[in-house]
Order: C-alpha cells, then sequence, then structure tokens
C-alpha cells in the first residue's frame, strides 16, 4: 500500500510541476528552489521567481494534511516556505485507485486555473503601475470658473476645469445637471461635502464614487450624477473610472453608464492649492 501511495504521489507531483513549470517560463518565471523531505512525513517544495516583477510562485506538496498547496510571494525578499500567501489548497486523496487519471486532471485543472486567475491579476497590476507612471509624465492642471446651467430654471455654479477645458464637455456633456458646489444655499453643507471630496479616500456613497455635477433640482448624486473614483498616491494625485451612476453599487440590475475616458492626474501640491481656491469661491459665493 505505502508503495502504491508513494507512486500515486509521484505520479500526480510530476504532473502538476510540467503544467505549472510550462505556464510560469511562458510568464518570465525561472525555478529558483526544488526541495524533497523524505524523513519522516514527505514534504515537496517547488518555487518559481520572476526578477523582473519581483513576484515568486511556490508549490508544495503537504504529506501530513495531504494536499497540494499553490501560493505566492509578492516579494523576493523573502521566499521562506512559511511566508507564503495561499492562493489555493486543494486535499488529495492518494489512495484513490478509480478513475485516477481523471481524478488527477480535476486537482491540475483546479491548480492552473487558480495560477492563470493570480498570473493575470499580477500582470493587471505591473501594467496600471506603468501607465500611472506614465502619466504621471503629464499631468493636468486642475482649476475652477462660475458657470451658468442649460435649464429652464438658469443656476449658477461652480464648474470643474482640466487644462482649460470643462470637465463636463471632456465627458460628453452633463445635459442638465450642474456642478456639485457653488449654487447651494448651504455652504455649512457644501463645506462638509468639500472636505469628504479633498481629504478622504472614498465618498459617503454606497459605492465609494466622488461626484462632480448633480442634479440642478436637488442636488441629489441617486439622481443620477457624473462621478469617478480618487486615488491619492505620494506625489499625484488621480482621477479615474468616469461613471454616469447614482452612487449605489453597480449591479446587474442597475448597471452604471461607463464613460470612455482617460485617467486624470494632477501633481499633489498643485492640486491641494487648486482646492483650497475653490473652498474660497465657495465661501465667498
Amino acid at each position: 500500500m505505502m508503495k502504491y501511495i508513494r507512486e500515486n504521489t509521484d505520479e500526480a507531483y510530476k504532473l502538476i510541476l510540467d503544467k505549472i513549470n510550462y505556464k510560469l517560463e511562458n510568464n518570465g518565471y525561472i525555478i529558483s528552489k526544488d526541495l524533497h523531505n523524505i524523513e519522516g512525513i514527505e514534504t515537496r517544495v517547488f518555487q518559481w521567481s520572476n526578477i523582473k516583477d519581483n513576484h515568486a510562485i511556490q508549490i508544495i506538496w503537504d504529506g501530513k494534511e495531504q494536499c497540494f498547496g499553490l501560493g505566492e510571494f509578492t516579494s523576493l525578499t523573502n521566499l521562506s516556505i512559511i511566508e507564503v500567501k495561499d492562493i489555493i489548497v486543494i486535499p488529495f486523496k492518494t489512495t484513490r485507485r478509480f478513475f485516477r487519471r481523471k481524478y488527477l486532471n480535476k486537482i491540475i485543472d483546479n491548480l492552473i486555473n487558480a495560477l492563470d486567475e493570480k498570473l493575470t491579476v499580477t500582470l493587471n497590476i505591473k501594467d496600471t503601475d506603468s501607465k500611472l507612471k506614465n502619466l504621471f509624465q503629464s499631468n493636468s492642471t486642475l482649476t475652477f470658473e462660475r458657470k451658468t446651467n442649460l435649464g429652464t430654471i438658469k443656476k449658477e455654479y461652480i464648474d470643474f476645469k482640466i487644462n482649460g477645458e470643462s470637465l463636463a464637455d471632456l465627458t460628453g456633456g452633463i445635459l442638465n445637471n450642474i456642478g456639485k458646489f457653488g449654487w447651494g444655499n448651504n455652504k455649512e453643507f457644501e463645506l462638509t461635502e468639500f472636505y469628504d471630496f479633498k481629504n478622504s479616500n472614498q465618498s459617503k456613497l454606497d459605492n465609494g464614487f466622488f461626484s462632480a455635477y448633480v442634479c440642478s433640482d436637488c442636488g441629489d448624486e441617486r439622481c443620477g450624477s457624473l462621478m469617478f473614483k480618487i486615488t491619492r498616491k505620494q506625489n499625484i494625485v488621480i482621477w479615474s473610472n468616469f461613471i454616469w451612476g447614482d452612487g449605489n453599487i453597480e449591479t446587474v440590475e442597475n448597471p452604471d453608464d461607463k464613460i470612455n475616458i482617460e485617467p486624470i492626474v494632477f501633481d499633489k501640491i498643485e492640486y491641494e492649492l487648486a482646492l483650497n481656491e475653490l473652498k474660497k469661491m465657495i465661501i465667498e459665493e
């Protein structure tokens, strides 16, 4: 029986390594560790490292728990086995006799699918960071201007301007909506909204987005408003993921209307100075 179990485990481990190694080599990873402990409880460890992306993948056979564990390291500075972050852990019945290859293929498919998802996320993060670095080279300028809406009941509001052009025009128009600042009678409320816009990583809305243009009748985002995410880095501030939404979390039944516009990046110091000017306009209206 022990010989059979060992053969079963050996076969599984070899097939899993071949599949994972092929996948990782095509994504810039190289083998960096191969350990096999047969004293006491058997343990096998294989690691692949990607120096360019500062990332590593590990597969381990845990003889005590009778499972395969796929994990990652988000940095190459410490590749200790116990520091790995689990991606997926799959139990493996070493004594299974019937339909063994079909059973093993299912195990392999689950591991490869989990690896594919992790690699996709990792590559997307690297790609996003690369785009942000490129965007940093061409920061935008934020200014504000008083403007009157197009509705039948005229209201003056404070408009957002990016490099001298209205954000409303850059995003395809806002119909009868108006800027969220500069038109209400409750300055205390507007200043509360201003500080939320200036300092918070997420708004008080359910979806966490910040609104720029709101309903001209009531100012409520839930009537439909132009909104976006704000991300604050060390030296830059980014507006991204522009949508027409109602502040609720997007669902299949209630989808957001995506706006096709690239992220807008500001130098952080210039951005803070611009918002200080907005505050003065709110107070002085």
